[in-house]
């Protein structure tokens, strides 16, 4: 079996006899002689073998894979072969799920990504090969289903937040891009009124049920409505339901934290990050790529960057911004390298976005990194053509001055250094009051414009 049916007495991976089979209504008549038991089912829910001693062997390779099912959070093809240029069979829609039928022997890069081609087996019968960079697996148990009681799976429902799966597949990666979390999908269930609200990125879905209905040991549907509910092991729900004529089928789970303590977690992660970046040193040379100050409180200038323009610094960008450190490497580049810098000038909207290594000679290494390297706030691999850039890294430019780190002395220090016409010395303001730079460098209030409340214990300068 590689994904029975719902209602029939089989698991996933199990051997059973096959005694006939019918080619005009496509499906096969199981028996377990033992318990007296017959079911049909369709042929796409099995793998038919002529020998039992070849059905063993196939169902011992599967045992890895036999609780592993997938989905996507988007639209994504499903191919004949295992390769993307490959015709396509299928469409998934976004959240469907698929069995997991077969994982790739070794992992490929399809254009910057790298990873694993799927054999996928749909709900709906077809097979084929899905690439893993937008399908999320998780495991399913064949067994435990039954071990709550009706209470206790309601009990569950209507006393737990429920957050997209793949919220917390990127809370336990571990890379965590906040746009990701915030987008306001979540999903709850009040009793009182008889209500369950189903909040999407596009709309907020509301229906009133009469009852909640058990279908077998963990479905349910509330009748009244389209929605059935599925309990699966992992605090793990499925959604399904049918909205302005559209079929929807969503998974959601439990967090151990509210959506605001991983937001504020990962914005103490950014800040640490940048204060050990800043405490080797804010003061950045080179003799061809100009000089780089950074402050504290990310605000930086860089001048004499002329050798930079317009390959990698379009004209006119300005000299001021705000530094911000929100993307991840991906693993393998993480071993190499430190992270990623993003330099928001003042100017302009866009950003310029470098890998980082920090040199054993005190100095650093920057390398270029265009924006389509960077998909769902993850840099997978370096440009082929490497555009690398050295500085010296020392101490800052106030205490190179002798000079204490306050706004008074560093303007009068900046307006030598720097002509006045190209000045803008409201970013070395004191930092409550930065309103007019920090709305055009997008930090915290203007990134969680959406949540009620922003966590208190986060730094008012740390950025995304």
């Amino acid at each position: 079996m590689l994904w029975p049916p719902e209602g029939i007495k089989a698991e996933t991976g199990e051997v059973i006899k096959v005694i006939s089979q019918s080619d005009i209504r496509n499906v096969y008549v199981l028996e377990k002689k033992e318990e007296k038991y017959r079911a049909e089912i369709p042929k796409t829910s099995g793998r038919f073998f002529k020998k039992k001693k070849a059905a063993a062997a196939f169902a011992s390779d599967f045992e890895e894979l036999k609780n592993t099912f997938g989905y996507s959070g988007k639209s994504i093809p499903v191919r004949e072969a295992p390769d993307a240029s490959s015709a396509r069979v299928y469409k998934l829609r976004p959240s469907q799920m698929v069995k997991i039928v077969e994982k790739g022997e070794e992992s490929v890069t399809v254009g910057n990504i790298t990873g694993f081609w799927y054999k996928v087996l749909t709900d709906d019968g077809y097979e084929g090969y899905c690439f893993d960079k937008y399908l999320t697996l998780f495991e399913v148990d064949n067994i435990g289903f039954a071990d709550n009681s009706e209470t206790d799976w309601l009990n569950t429902l209507y006393s737990s937040k429920w957050y997209p799966l793949k919220y917390r597949k990127i809370i336990e990666s571990g890379r965590i891009v906040v746009n990701q979390i915030k987008t306001g999908e979540r999903l709850f269930i009040d009793p009182s009124d008889k209500k369950i609200v189903i909040k999407t990125k596009q709309d907020s879905v509301e229906f009133y049920y009469e009852d909640i209905s058990k279908i077998d040991e963990r479905r349910f549907f509330l009748k009244g409505t389209p929605v059935e509910i599925n309990f699966y092991p992992d605090n793990i729900i499925n959604i399904k339901y049918v909205y302005k004529g559209t079929d929807y089928n969503s998974f959601y789970t439990q967090l151990e934290k509210t959506i605001d303590e991983y937001i504020e977690e990962e914005a103490v992660r950014r800040d640490n990050m940048f204060q050990s970046l800043y405490e080797k040193g804010g003061y950045l040379s080179s003799d061809l790529y100009g000089s780089i100050i950074l402050k504290r409180n990310r605000n930086f200038i860089w001048t004499g960057y002329v050798n930079l323009i317009p390959d990698i610094i379009p004209s006119g960008y300005g000299i001021t911004g705000k530094i911000k450190n929100h993307y991840y490497l991906s693993k393998k580049l993480s071993n190499n390298y430190d992270g990623i810098l993003s330099f928001a000038f003042d100017r302009n909207s866009g950003e310029i976005n470098f890998v980082y290594y920090i040199t054993d000679e005190e100095g650093l290494e920057l390398i270029y990194i265009p924006e389509n390297y960077i998909e769902d706030g993850l840099v997978h691999e370096l440009p082929e053509d490497k555009k690398m850039y050295y500085f010296r890294q020392g101490i800052t430019l106030e205490e190179s001055q002798g000079i204490e780190e306050n706004d008074e002395d560093y303007e009068e220090v900046y307006s030598e250094e720097f002509p006045e016409s190209e000045s803008d010395n409201s970013v070395f303001s004191d930092s409550s009051d930065m309103s007019g730079s920090r709305a055009a460098s997008g930090d915290l209030s203007s990134e969680f414009s959406d949540q009620e409340n922003i966590p208190s214990s986060v730094s008012e300068n740390t950025e995304f």
